[in-house]
């Protein structure tokens, strides 16, 4: 026979029914681990030892994208985009002496929200000794009325490599729904060894005087790029010389196209390249990004973004 203390089980039932009423947090996870080396290559051959995910998430990891060098991981959204109240967080941990490139079937679409919901993504990259990410996924469209947070933290030994392109369009420029989104945050930061040496913050909403449209006017894509790393080190030169050339005396400048790019100094082991684009149509914006990418395609084995722009 079995004997309850009723008030103590009255209290353990509420304590589970407030428990119960809590929406869980979708999650994913992906780790990289070397399975062994060519002879000859910079990087070992990289295996997926983890893929968890639940919904609206799902990850793919196919075995026959890329070189063999490289895995690629599609992170895929059911229901083709985020809707309001959607909060998803994924962890992509690439192991010593790895490579892996995370990107996308396509836009990643934030639809509206209402009643007060935001909706949100966060991200944790970890990259380890002599290892390589790169982070180039198709652009962010936040719909008419969408709110939307977006968090990316960069975890680096002081050995590692990174290149994090992260870019986003005005909306759905067909329907005339230009920068019609009611707020968009984006915060990116990048530790060496747990110190911060890389932080932006973007936030964009309207204010009483200006609204978000009036003040981006006839752009309709903006975007950054960071590349970090003793192995990037003769690509991020060149790209600095390809996409913000010398000006002759009196040359006019390309107004479609809006580019800088500013070194990172070398702090705590690690230096690189910061990019930043602002471009009139998504076809300029690839024009800046296929720079990025072409250096990258032998270690990649394709390019992410073929036939897409």
């Amino acid at each position: 026979m079995l004997v309850t203390d009723d008030n103590k089980n009255k209290e353990s039932k509420s304590v589970a029914m407030i428990l119960a009423r809590q929406p869980q947090e979708p999650t994913a996870k992906v780790v990289l681990q070397e399975q062994g080396r060519r002879k000859g290559e910079e990087f070992g051959l990289s295996e997926a030892v983890t893929i968890k995910y639940t919904y609206p998430m799902k990850i793919l990891v196919p075995e026959h994208v890329g070189n063999g060098t490289c895995r690629w991981i599609f992170p895929i959204t059911f229901g083709g985009g985020l809707v309001g109240g959607d909060k998803v967080s994924m962890e992509i941990d690439i192991q010593d002496g790895c490579c892996g490139l995370l990107t996308s079937q396509e836009a990643t679409k934030v639809y509206h929200c209402e009643d007060g919901k935001q909706t949100s993504q966060s991200f944790v990259y970890t990259v380890g000794e002599e290892a390589l990410l790169c982070v180039l996924p198709d652009y962010v469209v936040c719909y008419k009325d969408a709110a939307y947070t977006q968090i990316q933290e960069i975890q680096l030994c002081s050995t590692a490599n990174v290149v994090f392109l992260d870019w986003m369009t005005a909306g759905r420029v067909a329907r005339n729904e230009e920068w019609e989104f009611n707020r968009y945050l984006n915060r990116t930061e990048i530790k060496v060894d747990g110190k911060l040496i890389f932080k932006d913050q973007v936030v964009m909403q309207d204010s009483p005087y200006l609204t978000i449209h009036q003040s981006m006017k006839d752009y309709q894509v903006i975007g950054t790029c960071v590349l970090l790393g003793s192995k990037l080190q003769d690509i991020c030169v060149n790209l600095q010389k390809t996409l913000c050339p010398k000006k002759k005396f009196g040359e006019k400048y390309n107004t479609d196209t809006v580019c800088s790019a500013s070194p990172i100094t070398d702090k705590y082991g690690i230096s690189g390249l910061y990019i930043r684009f602002m471009t009139r149509t998504t076809t300029a914006a690839y024009a800046v990004i296929s720079d990025i990418v072409q250096p990258l395609l032998p270690i990649l084995g394709a390019d992410p973004f073929h036939n897409k722009y």
